[in-house]
């Protein structure tokens, strides 16, 4: 289990010479994300925090490939300074658990 995460700055960087990553589509190492959850199972994390000001990038979080029988939980997702242009990239097959979301 893991308390309280706080994302405050993220996507005001640059991309150039980002390396791809595993699991990722190609192209998917330059679109910044906030959280990125992909196979993680039986987690808990209680209180995730993501601030969105001033950010460029593309999504707040990508709820990737999980298992909905082995969740990985978030028991309050806050996003705050909510930037309209920025949405959470979810898989159909994520295993995320929001239990509360502000």
């Amino acid at each position: 289990m893991i308390g309280e995460v706080y994302i405050d700055k993220f996507g005001v960087g640059s991309s150039e010479h980002m390396s791809p990553m595993q699991d990722a589509v190609k192209g998917e190492e330059i679109e910044f994300k906030a959280l990125w959850v992909n196979k993680c199972y039986n987690s808990y994390i209680e209180k995730v925090v993501i601030n969105e000001k001033g950010s460029k990038a593309k999504y707040t979080a990508h709820f990737d490939y999980g298992d909905k029988t082995r969740p990985f939980t978030i028991g309050v997702l806050d996003i705050i300074n909510d930037n309209p242009n920025i949405n959470i990239l979810e898989d159909n097959n994520n295993g995320v658990l929001i239990e509360n979301q502000q």
